[in-house]
This record gives C-alpha cells, sequence and structure tokens, in this order.
C-alpha cells in the first residue's frame, strides 16, 4: 500500500510569504514617491523661458546654434575684407557691470545725506563742477521728509536706467524725460533730479 504524505501550511511560512508581500509594496512605494519628487523639482526649479533685458544675466549658459552664411570670394584678401566687414554688422554683447549700480546708488545716499546735515560736499562724493551750487542750496533747504522722498525717487530712476541698459551718460535728459512722466514727477523737481544723474551716472553695459 501507497504511502501518502500530508502537505501542511507552517505558520513560519505565512510570515515569511507576508514579508516577501510587504518589500514589494514598500519598494513600489518608494519608487512613486521618488518619480513624484522628480516630477514635483523639474516644474518648481529647473530655468523657464525668460524675457532677458540687455546686460542682464543669464541664470543659465545659453549656446545658440545660429549660423551664418557669409559669400566670399576667391581672393583671400577680398574675403578677409568682406568678414571683417559682416562682424562690424553684428550687435556688439555687452557685460553688466554692477559695481557702477552700486557706486551710483552710494552716490545718490551720499549727496542727500551730506545736504540734509549741512556739510560740505567732498569731491569724492560729488563732482561740484557738474551740479550747480542752486541746486545744492536747493537739495540744503529741503526738509528731512522732503530730502528723503527726494533721495528714495533718485534711487527708483537709477534702478529703472541700468534695469533697461545703459550704454552712454550722454543725452540722459532724453532717457529722464519718459521715466519723469511715468512716475508722474513734479516739474519742479525734474531739473533738479536731472542735475543730479548729470553729475553721477556712468553706463553700466560694458562691450
Amino acid at each position: 500500500m501507497p504511502k501518502k504524505y500530508f502537505i501542511f501550511n507552517h505558520p513560519e511560512n505565512n510570515i515569511l510569504n507576508l514579508l516577501n508581500r510587504f518589500k514589494v509594496v514598500k519598494i513600489v512605494t518608494y519608487s512613486v514617491f521618488a518619480l513624484f519628487l522628480i516630477l514635483l523639482v523639474s516644474l518648481l526649479y529647473l530655468p523657464k523661458n525668460q524675457q532677458l533685458k540687455p546686460g542682464m544675466k543669464s541664470p543659465i549658459t545659453i549656446i545658440s546654434p545660429k549660423q551664418f552664411e557669409v559669400e566670399t570670394s576667391e581672393d583671400k584678401n577680398v574675403s578677409e575684407r568682406i568678414l571683417e566687414r559682416k562682424i562690424l554688422e553684428m550687435n556688439p554683447v555687452y557685460k553688466r557691470n554692477m559695481q557702477v549700480e552700486s557706486n551710483m546708488e552710494k552716490f545718490i545716499s551720499s549727496l542727500f545725506l551730506q545736504t540734509r546735515e549741512n556739510k560740505q560736499l567732498t569731491s569724492n562724493v560729488v563732482n561740484l563742477k557738474s551740479i550747480d551750487k542752486s541746486i545744492i542750496t536747493e537739495l540744503q533747504d529741503l526738509t528731512k521728509e522732503s530730502s528723503l522722498s527726494l533721495e528714495y525717487i533718485c534711487q527708483q530712476i537709477s534702478k529703472i536706467l541700468y534695469s533697461d541698459g545703459l550704454r552712454s551718460s550722454n543725452n540722459i535728459e532724453q532717457k529722464l524725460t519718459p521715466i519723469f512722466q511715468r512716475m508722474n514727477i513734479a516739474a519742479k523737481y525734474q531739473g533738479t533730479i536731472t542735475s543730479i544723474f548729470k553729475a553721477g551716472i556712468q553706463p553700466n553695459l560694458i562691450y
């Protein structure tokens, strides 16, 4: 008579199966969570399309694949002249000089601070030849509140000029006029502000 064998499911086997299943579920859960974090970081922190103004520093390195086709000549000298002319026709690339912007901010602060305290202006703060003495007197005659307000306005105008990019300090009056209109600056202060900027403003874009 053949022997019969009975297989019993030992409790330890059930525990091992549960542990293995738990490990699989745990791995899958962690994987899904990791993918979710990667997606979240990519949406929040990866650079997006940005409108950069002249002189602004790009948050990432941009490599332009733009190519130029130039008709040259078999004559080497003629070809070199053509290439030189085409290079000159290209728009220049400027770098933004943050030190110039910082100097202008200090210039405005020092000018108003010293006129509020009625101290004699030093040559390292302001070019006395560029600012009319009547303007200095006007600043000294302002009340503390008016002086602080005008200083704040000058600082804001400086930021606007430099954020747009300033390649030259010539004809600064033309650049200030639309800003005066935009900020609704009273006419009686426009001449004072113009004199201040003619004395201290420097281009912040360097070729």
